[in-house]
């Protein structure tokens, strides 16, 4: 066994590289949010043990995570300044770290959904049982459901809340790195906030309203697990987009317009995606019933 320590200078500059995806645990190491410290990373000494130390970084194992500089009840945004935890730009992180784990139940709710599906299917098929609906409880038929798996919505919907998710770390980037502190400008134009991801998020919503019947009444939260637990993501989507314009308003904090438009029109595409996944599920949609 060979042992090495890793030192990485540049935390940020990495970060969409060693938190999304090579050391995801390292965005808790303030156990309260993710991006509640983006500082370099020569505070840290990242050990792994590996047969073979030219493996890839994505095998190696993280040993240690905490740093105890949180501990009396601060941390740090990236530009360096220390705040409270108690912060309100902590409130806007924790929800948008918080919206970013429903969305990512969400995914799996609805991988587990088409895993089921795809398995009857292949069973009907195997036993020549030609079933008119795409499941027992469906109110969609084999017709209908026939178009929505032709969609590239049905296609591409779990790799788009991946995408989602992985956006919701920019965001938290952009929230992190105010632009009126001590932040250089090199660091601003790594955060900055891409607004053609508001874009792709109408393209989107626009796809799926075209396979979903017109909305005429309220709905109720419902409509199979997947759909429902999109719900939930909606609400608290709702509560992120309010803590950042609440951070805007008592900041007053710049560069944050594009996070505030796609955190609006992502909770439009939860709603859209809740009810596109309640149609693949072939549940009913509840209507408001006014007494």
């Amino acid at each position: 066994m060979l042992k090495k320590s890793i030192f990485i200078s540049d935390w940020y500059s990495y970060s969409h590289i060693v938190q999304a995806k090579t050391f995801p645990c390292l965005i808790h190491h303030h156990h309260h949010h993710f991006i509640s410290s983006f500082k370099p990373l020569n505070h840290y000494s990242l050990k792994f043990t590996s047969n073979n130390f030219h493996t890839s970084l994505s095998t190696t194992r993280i040993m240690k995570i905490y740093t105890k500089t949180g501990d009396k009840g601060t941390t740090s945004l990236y530009s360096g300044e220390r705040r409270g935890k108690d912060d309100i730009v902590f409130e806007a992180l924790g929800s948008v770290d918080e919206l970013n784990a429903h969305i990512g139940l969400s995914r799996e709710h609805l991988q587990n959904l088409l895993s089921k599906q795809q398995q009857q299917q292949e069973f009907n098929i195997n036993n020549n049982i030609n079933d008119n609906t795409n499941n027992n409880n469906s109110t969609s038929t084999s017709e209908e459901f026939a178009i929505l798996q032709s969609s590239t919505c049905f296609e591409k919907f779990p790799e788009r809340l991946e995408s989602i998710q992985s956006r919701l770390l920019d965001v938290g980037s952009c929230i992190a790195t105010p632009m009126e502190s001590t932040s250089s400008l090199d660091k601003l134009n790594r955060v900055k906030f891409n607004s053609e991801n508001i874009t792709l998020l109408e393209e989107w919503i626009d796809q799926m309203d075209e396979l979903l019947p017109p909305l005429k009444n309220f709905i109720l939260p419902s409509g199979g697990l997947t759909s429902s637990q999109l719900h939930v993501a909606r609400t608290v989507c709702r509560r992120a987009e309010r803590d950042v314009v609440n951070l805007v308003n008592l900041s007053q904090r710049q560069g944050l317009e594009d996070v505030q438009k796609y955190l609006n029109r992502l909770s439009d595409f939860l709603f859209m995606a809740a009810r596109f996944a309640a149609k693949i599920e072939g549940k009913e949609e509840v209507i408001y019933k006014k007494e």
